[in-house]
């Protein structure tokens, strides 16, 4: 009986170490249960948020397509401006404006980033008019007609949308935004070759060197025609077409009130149902193979 009694001790004695294994073993598990969701935590995805997209014209295609305008020029007229004329201004009104530079005297044209803005929103706004919204590109020049141009452009209405940056919409807006910049950044070259800005300098700058007019304030209509059609021609050898520029003269042509800063583009007194008729000449001209 004693042997049995002790038998039973025994017994319940490794029952217990037993338990105390299992309780052992479980604490540990639970450890490295723990251990393991923290470490897994720390790998999980961050909450996803809405990404602006980007557009890829921007400052730099802008320097580049004024090289590519720049090197398109007949030496002679070439000659008469910087190897590097393209110049970036922080000024969020829209310009482009011929210029010198205050270090050499260099020939330049200075590109502000509003009219970056300017290109890019008004390519996008004409590209999704075409693929995507009719109607959208009318409202939009309604809204740009409000721009007064002392703080940045607003972007196109709902340009947030997902629809709105397909594949073919953005090549078009960069077809667009090339035409648009080619064009203008021409036009303020030939300002300079054809002798309009050494002529109107003294009513553009004051004695600080400071900007006080716009030079198509003070051309005459056969001035500006001229450089509308060297322009014109530069560009076309550029950028290969004028159907950018046509439609940002359109733009103002449909605003009962432009904004001051329209007319660093375009003279107050224009048609431009005339600038078009002649721009399609050049344009005919150009692909036939002949010459300004």
């Amino acid at each position: 009986m004693e042997f049995s009694s002790n038998s039973a001790k025994l017994v319940l004695y490794f029952q217990f170490l037993n338990l105390l294994e299992i309780q052992k073993v479980m604490r540990n598990l639970s450890r490295c249960i723990l251990i393991i969701l923290c470490c897994g935590a720390l790998f999980l995805p961050a909450p996803s948020r809405q990404v602006e997209p980007v557009y890829r014209t921007g400052l730099k295609t802008m320097r580049t397509l004024g090289m590519d305008v720049h090197s398109m020029l007949d030496r002679k007229y070439r000659n008469d401006l910087s190897k590097r004329p393209i110049f970036v201004h922080t000024d969020v009104t829209p310009f482009v404006r011929a210029d010198s530079d205050s270090q050499n005297g260099d020939n330049i044209v200075w590109v502000s980033i509003g009219f970056v803005d300017l290109a890019n929103h008004l390519g996008h706004a004409q590209a999704i008019n075409k693929i995507a919204k009719k109607g959208y590109l009318e409202d939009y020049i309604s809204q740009l007609a409000r721009e007064t141009g002392q703080s940045a452009l607003k972007a196109p209405p709902g340009i947030l949308n997902s629809k709105f940056w397909s594949d073919n919409i953005m090549d078009e807006q960069y077809s667009t935004f090339n035409q648009i910049v080619g064009f203008a950044v021409a036009v303020e070259m030939a300002h300079h070759y054809l002798g309009h800005y050494k002529k109107y300098k003294g009513k553009l700058k004051n004695a600080d060197d400071q900007w006080v007019g716009k030079i198509n304030k003070y051309l005459s209509t056969k001035e500006w025609q001229k450089a509308m059609e060297y322009g014109a021609w530069n560009s076309l050898d550029a950028v290969g077409g004028i159907d950018g520029i046509l439609m940002l003269y359109q733009s103002f042509d449909k605003m009962k009130n432009r904004p001051d800063w329209s007319y660093y583009f375009l003279p107050e007194k224009t048609s431009y149902k005339k600038i078009r008729k002649e721009l399609k000449k050049i344009e005919k001209r150009f692909y036939a193979g002949g010459s300004l």
